[in-house]
Formats: C-alpha cells, structure tokens, sequence
C-alpha cells in the first residue's frame, strides 16, 4: 500500500462524516429518510446505550474499494470510488460497534434508485465479509429469488476479485473458480443461491447479500437464511433493492419495518436503514 492510499483511507469517512453533517444541516439536500437516517447516525455518536462508533474500522472496510476497478462504461478498469453516500453506508455497516465490540448491525437495508451502483456496492460488500473481516470459516452467499439473479452480484463480486492487484489477492487469500471464490488456508467462501433452489441444510453463512428484495415472493427463504446465521458471532444480511411494487408482500413488510426503525417508531440497534427513492 502506498503512503497515499493509506492516507486516501483515513479520510474516506471523514468525508462521509462531513456529507452527513451537511444533509442534517440542509446543505446538502436529499429526501426525508436520508436525512433521518443521517441524524440518527450523528444522535447515536451522543448516546449512552455503550454504542460506539469506531472509525478505524469503518475505514478498513471502505478501503477495499479503492483497490477493486471500474468493470463498464468510460471509467472500466480505473479504480473504484465510493460517493459520500456510499461511503456512508459501508462505513455505517462496518463502524458502528455493540459493548461487547461485536458489529452493532445485524442486518442493513439499502432501497436506492436505479443508476446508484447498487451490484457493485453489494459485490464490495460481499468480498469484505468472506475475505477481510476475520472471519474464520467464513460462508458469504449472494442471493436472490433466483439462481440466475443472485449470480449478477456473485459475478460481479468475481470480476473485482479477480481483477484486482496482486497485494490485495495476497492480502485476501482466496482462488477464484468458475463457480466458487474460497481462501482454502482460512475456510472460507464466497458463493450464490437462489430461492429457487431445493434446501439450506447444512448452510452456516457470515454474511448474506440479499439482492432486488422487491421482487422476492415467499419470507420462507429470507427466514432459512437469517436462521441458518444463528451460530455466527456477528453475522450481516445485507438488502439492496430498487423501489418494489404492490406485488411483494416481503418487500412490504421490510420496508415498512425498515422505515419505522429509521423514523423512530421502532427502537431496532441491529438495523441499518438507508433509504433514497
């Protein structure tokens, strides 16, 4: 790592830090629920429930994203870079800790417009959980409604993996497969399922990336998977969808629920919420 990569890392969530600031403020503007979101963040920095919020590590996980590239468009190949809310959502995940120093949140929904990056952050967040967190043994699953669906994000995860430079693969330990990315000296893996598919059985996952919820049909799966996570220290669901329709009872219910733990109406310390359509 150079000397201005380490540097670039330490300020990530300060500007993160600064955008949030600015959105409580009315200087940045953006909707209601970001800004609700935000002055939630900057009200629990007050609080005296032992919640804390450690910006070392919420740097560490940003920072993985400097070292993965552009996959499309003019930018293709050239270094990733966050914008503040993005930022501000993975140094959210990442920052926040329990009084045990275990991860405050269990479970971070993401509803963002089309055009946000949403597979890209979710691929991010993905290789963090199964190769850089510590995590012995860890399982990371990308999952969807469908196999096909999960696999976009899986994919997508794959290409940052393999593309990125030689240190960063050391630093990660992993071989990418045509169907499995795994670092055999730690035992962990990065894989995709979908609803569709026939069981869970025997599934011990770390960290679960649930994608365009607003298309999921059935709790069923959902419910497997949040089970299946029971024997891990601090396991993360991550949620990322597009705005969803009346067809989805699922997404009904955890935005609704995910609106209400942002709002106030429910005191949930395990949820992370940001919402921006």
């Amino acid at each position: 790592m150079t000397t201005a990569t380490a540097v670039r890392m330490k300020q990530e969530w300060a500007t993160a830090d600064r955008w949030a600031r600015a959105v409580v403020s009315g200087e940045m503007r953006t909707n209601a629920m970001v800004r609700k979101a935000c002055q939630r963040h900057l009200s629990d920095l007050d609080n005296d429930r032992g919640l804390w919020f450690d910006a070392a590590k919420a740097n560490k996980a940003i920072g993985i994203f400097q070292f993965l590239k552009q996959r499309k468009g003019r930018w293709a190949g050239l270094p990733l870079t966050l914008e503040p809310c993005q930022l501000f959502i993975v140094g959210s995940l990442f920052g926040w800790m329990r009084p045990d120093g275990t991860r405050r949140f269990r479970v971070g929904y993401v509803e963002v417009p089309r055009k946000f990056g949403k597979s890209t952050l979710a691929a991010g967040v993905m290789d963090y959980l199964a190769f850089f967190d510590g995590e012995p043994g860890a399982e990371v699953y990308c999952t969807a409604t469908k196999k096909d669906q999960a696999k976009i994000v899986w994919e997508e995860a794959k290409w940052q993996l393999s593309n990125a430079d030689s240190k960063f693969k050391a630093a990660g330990g992993y071989t990418v497969q045509a169907h499995n990315i795994h670092n055999v000296s730690t035992s962990s893996k990065l894989l995709y399922i979908g609803a569709d598919e026939d069981s869970t059985d025997g599934l011990n996952p770390h960290g679960v990336g649930c994608d365009e919820i607003h298309a999921w049909k059935s709790e069923e799966f959902l419910g497997k998977l949040e089970t299946a996570g029971g024997a891990r220290t601090q396991p993360l669901r991550f949620m990322i969808t597009t705005a969803g329709t009346q067809t989805s009872t699922l997404y009904l219910s955890e935005h609704a629920y995910a609106a209400s733990v942002v709002n106030g109406t429910y005191d949930d310390d395990s949820w992370f919420v940001f919402i921006s359509c």
